[in-house]
């Protein structure tokens, strides 16, 4: 499914740091993210999933506050079908 945002909407990508306006989604199955083309304020055109997009400021929907430390966002790329060993467990020495 593909849809045309009409409004675009405003959007904060913290993986860049940048604002831009998010004006296409699209949603391929349910086992799929959903995926947002972002038109970033540099002049970039990016698909994103939506866990790399937040909604900007908006203070008439008294939304002033963006959390651009969001942890989610970071464990969103760590590789979750490997394990990583763990140092405690590893032995030490020879």
């Amino acid at each position: 499914m593909m849809l045309q945002l009409n409004p675009i909407l405003p959007v904060f990508v913290p993986r860049f740091n940048i604002e831009g306006f998010a004006f296409l989604v699209t949603r391929e199955s349910q086992e799929h993210y959903t995926i947002f083309t972002v038109a970033l304020d540099n002049g970039e055109i990016w698909d994103l999933s939506n866990r790399e997009v937040r909604f900007c400021v908006n203070h008439t929907m008294d939304r002033s506050f963006i959390n651009k430390g969001d942890t989610i966002f970071k464990d969103a790329f760590r590789p979750h079908n490997r394990a990583v060993p763990d140092d405690k467990t590893q032995e030490k020495g020879s």
